[in-house]
């Protein structure tokens, strides 16, 4: 029992200064996050491109939230310059996926990971058919985006149209990614 104390009092002294892969594999336990991924030139590519789209949504995402915190407390200029903003992320989205996607083929992809790149795909289709209308038509500056008023009105349920896009391809990415034998990081909602 002392022993033990002393080894668990001497793995949290280190881990303020060693890295946590460091220590699981001196403790030989090696997590599946620990371990770098070794992918051959197909999946790094995928991986890569993958990685670069969810990037860039988060962006969207963010530009969203922004949006949605300041309706309820900010000006009409402030409203209006957030919605520009998530107006320019969802065009960069939209240009960085039509840009990928075709670069996305079933070569050199194992068997069960080809319904799901179909699934994907499709998944990226609506995305981009729900940035088109939910963040460039339905917040168009010279559209309803025009006045502060029609975005606190009807931004809420814009962006809630587009999260549920965005979560939808994230989820199919990641189901794309475990099928194509890779992994993104980071969590799904569920």
């Amino acid at each position: 029992m002392t022993r033990s104390i002393a080894v668990l009092v001497a793995v949290l002294g280190m881990a303020a200064s060693t890295p946590s892969a460091a220590i699981a594999q001196r403790y030989g336990r090696v997590t599946v996050s620990d371990q770098p991924q070794k992918l051959d030139a197909t999946q790094q590519r995928y991986h890569d491109l993958l990685i670069a789209l969810r990037d860039t949504l988060q962006t969207v995402t963010g530009a969203a939230v922004d949006l949605q915190h300041d309706l309820r407390t900010s000006g009409g200029i402030t409203i209006l310059s957030r919605a520009a903003r998530l107006r320019d992320r969802c065009d960069a989205a939209r240009a960085e996926l039509r840009t990928a996607f075709p670069a996305f083929t079933t070569t050199g992809l194992p068997r069960e990971a080809h319904p799901k790149l179909a699934a994907m795909s499709r998944s990226a289709h609506a995305l981009d058919e729900a940035l088109r209308q939910e963040c460039l038509v339905s917040l168009a500056a010279t559209g309803p985006g025009a006045h502060a008023d029609s975005l606190r009105a009807w931004a809420p349920y814009r962006v809630s149209r587009l999260r549920r896009a965005i979560i939808a391809y994230t989820r199919s990415a990641f189901e794309f990614a475990h099928a194509a034998g890779f992994r993104l990081e980071g969590q799904v909602r569920k």
